[in-house]
C-alpha cells in the first residue's frame, strides 16, 4: 500500500476495512445463498446462472490477460 501513498496510521485504517470486508464476504454468500437458495425449483435456472458467472469469470479473465501480460510485452 506504500505504493498507493498509504502510510503510518492511514495503512492501519486501511488494512483493517480490508480485512473485515474479507472475512465478511463468504459469511454474506452464506446468508444470500440460503435466503436465494431454497425459492430456486428449476434446475434452468440454477445452470443459467451458472453459465452467467463463467461467462463473467472468462472476461474477467480476458481482461486481465490482455491488461497486464499482453499490453506490458507490447508496449
Amino acid at each position: 500500500m506504500p505504493a498507493a501513498g498509504i502510510q503510518g496510521i492511514s495503512l492501519v485504517v486501511w488494512a483493517l476495512g480490508l480485512s473485515a470486508m474479507a472475512a465478511g464476504a463468504p459469511g454474506s454468500y452464506v446468508v444470500i445463498g440460503n435466503l436465494v437458495g431454497d425459492r430456486i425449483q428449476s434446475t434452468r435456472v440454477v445452470k443459467g446462472f451458472n453459465w452467467l458467472m463463467a461467462g463473467l469469470l472468462d472476461a474477467v479473465a480476458l481482461s486481465i490477460g490482455v491488461e497486464h501480460a499482453l499490453v506490458p510485452l507490447a508496449g
